[in-house]
């Protein structure tokens, strides 16, 4: 890599409960400057998504003791509400006006988890190749366009899902995939010489071309350097992990919750918010920083893709 930077904004957890206000007011400095965001959707939201004994780690459940997820509206939390796009027309129109400047990648199905695994980190290949097709044909139908990226819910995502992935997707976008690790455990669970020789298959050709991205043929897997922006975290804290991902890789993708900056679905976070403007403004200042879509990330570093046939 040379001096360039490329800097990706993943917005994550676009719903049809998300609020326009929400995410005009979080990337207006972005927009009103032609850079384009990421918008990780999810397809089929689930209002009723629990934290209990049974669920995957989340800090809202050990350090905020919430019961359902902060990202479902308070009065929708645990009444099993059938969602639908088609109702938020403000949200739809938001992105269609930007369609130049959004790039929509799938977020998963419904974001729900499946016993103690997150929806994307299970090792069924029936049940994931049944939501990822039909999360990618809600989005292909509302938004005139196949998604080309995924992001599993939680960041966590299975070989197995891996696989699905890279027969219709140019990609992965997630926190850390630990491959060799991944690979033993689905070896383990179905041992068979067919499943040990295409998991092994896989892992002998993917290969790590930059800081954070592998490529498998022209599948790439992207990893991003944590939750930088969190309310978990003092605006100081979130400034000294931004420059330290920044000074220490070319490829850097800053993932983003909108409903944290208003949180619990209230009024604007000032000191929270400040922080994000601040790094906006230095990443707008910087003449290497590069910002991109997921699929012009793959095209500069592995050329056209005829992904898109599911």
């Amino acid at each position: 890599m040379n001096s360039r930077k490329y800097i990706l904004f993943r917005e994550d957890d676009i719903s049809p409960f998300t609020r326009r206000d929400m995410v005009e007011k979080l990337y207006e400095d972005l927009f009103n400057a032609g850079h384009p965001v990421n918008f990780s959707v999810i397809p089929k939201m689930s209002t009723s998504i629990t934290y209990d004994s049974n669920s995957p780690y989340s800090p809202y459940r050990h350090h905020m003791k919430m019961k359902f997820s902060p990202m479902i509206p308070p009065e929708y939390r645990g009444k099993n509400v059938e969602s639908s796009f088609e109702s938020n027309r403000d949200l739809l129109r938001l992105i269609r006006s930007l369609e130049a400047h959004i790039e929509i990648a799938q977020h998963g199905y419904d974001h729900n988890h499946v016993g103690k695994r997150n929806e994307f980190a299970i090792y069924d290949e029936t049940r994931i190749r049944m939501k990822l097709e039909k999360g990618f044909r809600i989005i292909a139908q509302l938004f005139n366009g196949k998604p080309k990226f995924f992001v599993p819910p939680s960041d966590s995502a299975s070989f197995v899902t891996i696989k699905a992935l890279k027969e219709n997707f140019e990609g992965i976008s997630l926190w850390r995939f630990n491959l060799l690790k991944s690979v033993l455990g689905e070896i383990r669970r179905r041992f068979t010489l067919n499943v040990l020789r295409h998991n092994l298959n896989g892992l002998f050709k993917m290969r790590k071309i930059a800081k954070n991205v592998s490529r498998w043929d022209d599948f790439l897997i992207l990893e991003h350097p944590g939750y930088i922006f969190s309310r978990f975290y003092t605006p100081e804290a979130m400034a000294h992990k931004f420059f330290d991902a920044f000074e220490n890789n070319d490829i850097i993708i800053i993932v983003n919750h909108h409903w944290e900056y208003f949180f619990d679905w209230n009024g604007l976070d000032e000191r929270f918010f400040e922080a994000w403007k601040k790094m906006i403004r230095y990443v707008l200042e910087r003449e290497e920083c590069r910002i991109v879509t997921f699929s012009k990330l793959h095209k500069d570093l592995c050329g056209p893709s005829p992904k898109g046939r599911l």
